[in-house]
């Protein structure tokens, strides 16, 4: 008989894990690690070992969540949702955001529920980073005892310092989620020149930090550095995976999200079909990473006028993501909104607007009410009570959505230019020309500002000079006139005569 593995190691985990999940009926055990690489090694080796016996096995990363009682809410309905089997349970380094509560009261949340958390015949592997397993064990030995077993995996893969940027990312992804953006980006450049020092720039272990960095200046609007990186990313992919695998189409669906961005619909479409093929030949037609992909590619053809082409790829996703995450998932809600968007287009308001509610109700509850996400979905539906002659809560949905933005963005962020810009249209009917004027004349400013920074058009700036300068001529200005004050604004922001004169005269 072969000796055992040493207590602690990977070997001597999985062995444990896969005793217990074979004896015990159903339950929970607590599964400590010290080291990011050796738990998904572990993890990787138990569920190759279970399938293997026809176990199902299910690898459950908790969602960014607004709130304790949120967290332990949907853990719940994610448990009950996946049924027998084994579930990997990771994430709560990063599933609370820096505003929400304390680790405490976290803790006291999933105690107080805990009996909401038994399905039967379910297995349950709870990964905790050593620092949160020590505050279970100090503060609710309550909650603590009732893990019927105990694993600690000591082993690492990892140096010393890969260890250090290990915890450095998990914080910085948490701090990303919750849109603090200003504590993350110090620790998302910490790492990448950290990678860059030990790896050599061309390393493909550097795609991952440079995708993370890349994604917080695209939500920041450094849309030139993010094109650098995502780009720069992309090839170590390729050259390191090749062009078919997934991780590669993870490449091109960020680039392609900041090109779409920029007014490249004909560079981004193909990198989106690439991408969809991708997945869909690695992965399956009913993965979430399909179901994400066919919601990238949608948007695309949506803002390039082919609704009718995009409706049905909406419609997909969504029955993808609710079949596969559960219909109050955050990517189910993203899924439902931007079908719900198409929906508006086509009339058909009232299965929008069910939609809007629906995502809305779920971003709050997974990121909390002040986050830009939500304020993306106030804006929606905002759009959709104007059309249905509700302007009272239209303004107020705006208003709040603005107030998200201008807080968590910046006052000169693009998607601050967007609400600046639908404000100041629905004022503008509404009679308010002063107010409207200032909100529009904003609004170009960023637009212009930004766009000049990339070096391309932001999607929005083209409809946003046609918006000033119809209010120009509403406002008595002549023609010539109106057209000198918008090329003297557009290329104070930064643009060329060229394209100044351009936009002066859509």
């Amino acid at each position: 008989m072969a000796d055992a593995a040493p207590t602690g190691t990977i070997a001597d985990t999985v062995a444990r894990l896969a005793l217990w999940c074979r004896r015990a009926d159903h339950g929970f055990i607590r599964a400590i690690f010290y080291d990011g690489r050796s738990r998904e090694a572990a993890v990787r080796q138990l569920e190759n070992q279970l399938t293997h016996r026809n176990v199902s096995f299910h690898r459950l990363d908790l969602p960014p969540a607004a709130s304790a009682d949120a967290l332990a809410l949907r853990l719940a309905d994610e448990l009950a949702r996946l049924g027998p089997g084994v579930v990997s349970l990771t994430g709560f380094e990063r599933s609370l955001p820096t505003s929400g509560p304390t680790l405490e009261a976290a803790l006291l949340a999933l105690n107080s529920r805990r009996e909401n958390f038994v399905v039967p015949g379910q297995h349950t592997i709870w990964w905790f980073p050593r620092h949160i397993a020590q505050a279970l064990i100090r503060e609710h030995r309550d909650l603590n005892s009732w893990f019927l077993r105990r694993v600690e995996l000591t082993e690492t893969l990892s140096s010393p310092t890969e260890l250090e940027l290990d915890s450095l990312e998990h914080e910085a992804i948490r701090l990303s989620n919750s849109a603090a953006y200003a504590e993350a980006e110090p620790l998302l450049r910490q790492i990448v020149a950290s990678q860059e020092e030990s790896f050599g720039s061309g390393d493909p272990r550097l795609a991952p930090a440079l995708n993370n960095l890349a994604s917080l200046l695209h939500d920041t609007n450094r849309l030139a550095e993010a094109e650098l990186l995502f780009r720069r990313a992309l090839r170590l992919q390729e050259e390191s995976f090749g062009p078919a695998h997934e991780i590669t189409a993870f490449g091109l669906n960020s680039l392609a999200s900041l090109l779409e961005d920029t007014s490249r619909y004909a560079e981004a479409e193909p990198l989106l079909r690439r991408a969809l093929a991708i997945n869909e030949e690695n992965l399956g037609p009913d993965h979430p990473r399909v179901a994400a992909a066919l919601n990238n590619l949608s948007n695309l053809l949506t803002n390039t006028g082919r609704s009718a082409e995009a409706e049905p790829l909406l419609r997909r996703a969504l029955t993808i993501q609710e079949k596969a995450l559960g219909p109050d998932h955050p990517e189910s809600a993203a899924a439902a909104v931007n079908l719900g968007g198409l929906l508006v287009g086509a009339g058909q308001f009232d299965e929008a607007e069910r939609l809007f509610r629906r995502g809305l109700a779920i971003h709050e509850d997974s990121f909390g009410p002040e986050h830009p996400i939500v304020a993306t979905t106030l804006n929606s539906l905002a759009n959709l009570l104007q059309h249905t002659s509700r302007h009272s809560e239209a303004e107020e949905l705006m208003r709040r959505a603005l107030q998200i933005d201008e807080a968590r963005l910046g006052p000169s962020h693009p998607d601050v230019a967007i609400r600046l810009h639908n404000l100041g249209r629905f004022v503008l009917e509404a009679r308010r020309v002063i107010e409207a004027k200032a909100l529009l004349y904003r609004s170009l400013c960023i637009l212009a500002a930004s766009s000049a920074a990339a070096g391309h058009s932001l999607s929005g700036l083209t409809i946003a000079s046609e918006s000033y300068r119809r209010l120009l001529l509403q406002l008595g200005v002549k023609r010539r006139d109106a057209e000198r004050q918008m090329v003297e604004l557009l290329m104070e922001h930064g643009l060329s005569r060229k394209k100044s004169k351009q936009l002066a005269r859509t």
